[in-house]
């Protein structure tokens, strides 16, 4: 969300600076340069606006304007926290006399540059980049192959992602984490001579596998979930065939086994 704050920010001083209007278009730019001139003590350049944009803090570009907030420092700001992630800046280019917004293509190592022709698509280009972002620094994440192969099988395996049918807001905070393997244990925290083991069991390597279903202390919480299952898959049996017993040995026979569910038509 704080991405998508900056992109609004910056999306909107660079639609003022490239109005059609060219009355609106001068009083932003004569506004812009009036603080550029405070913060640097100099009548700016075309280059030092775009350097000031960028969220440059080298040299003179330091120095305290003694300024108040306003929108440049808003959008200054939103570009200097919004380069450090994706790389973005301001740019003037000398050929065409127009200042522009390099948005680079994370998976491409290329940039696309954004100028008055072009300004519709900045809020989406840069949008896309920080999308894409994310998708390759989750793709380089660690422990989340075995969930996503099994749960991208059935769409019933991620219902609650869209209604939230049977499931509470702690649950919905602990299955994402879950899921990526992000929960705190002694087994998943990489750190050199961390000791591994479980603090109930003594078990050598505490991941969570082993606290779901493994580690014998907690060996009623796992009684309790298989219940719940179960009785869910009961109420699910359609009404027709309602002779239904749970738990208990089959009927007509000797086996002295007591399956979960047995229905009998």
């Amino acid at each position: 969300m704080g991405n998508l704050c900056d992109v609004v920010v910056i999306n909107h001083a660079f639609h003022l600076l490239t109005c059609p209007d060219a009355t609106i278009r001068n009083i932003m730019a004569n506004a812009l340069r009036d603080m550029i001139k405070k913060q640097i003590g100099r009548a700016p350049s075309n280059q030092d606006i775009a350097t000031f944009l960028s969220g440059s803090l080298d040299g003179e570009f330091g120095r305290d304007g003694g300024d108040i907030a306003s929108l440049w420092s808003r959008a200054r700001n939103a570009m200097h926290r919004l380069g450090k992630h994706i790389g973005c800046r301001w740019k003037w280019c000398e050929e065409h006399q127009e200042l522009g917004i390099l948005a680079p293509q994370i998976r491409s190592n290329d940039y696309t540059i954004v100028t008055l022709s072009t300004r519709g698509i900045l809020e989406r280009t840069l949008k896309a980049t920080i999308h894409s972002l994310y998708v390759e620094t989750l793709k380089r994440k660690p422990h989340q192959g075995k969930a996503f192969e099994l749960t991208s099988k059935w769409d019933a395996s991620n219902h609650f992602l869209a209604r939230g049918d049977f499931t509470r807001f702690a649950d919905w905070r602990f299955i994402h984490c879950a899921r990526f393997n992000c929960i705190l244990l002694n087994g998943v925290v990489h750190q050199r001579n961390r000791d591994k083991r479980c603090r109930k069991c003594d078990y050598s390597n505490k991941t969570l596998p082993h606290v779901l279903c493994s580690c014998k202390p907690h060996s009623r919480a796992w009684q309790l979930r298989h219940n719940a299952f179960r009785y869910r898959l009961v109420k699910a049996i359609a009404p027709c065939l309602r002779e239904v017993a749970v738990n208990c040995t089959i009927p007509g026979t000797d086996s002295q086994l007591r399956p979960d569910i047995v229905v009998t038509n």
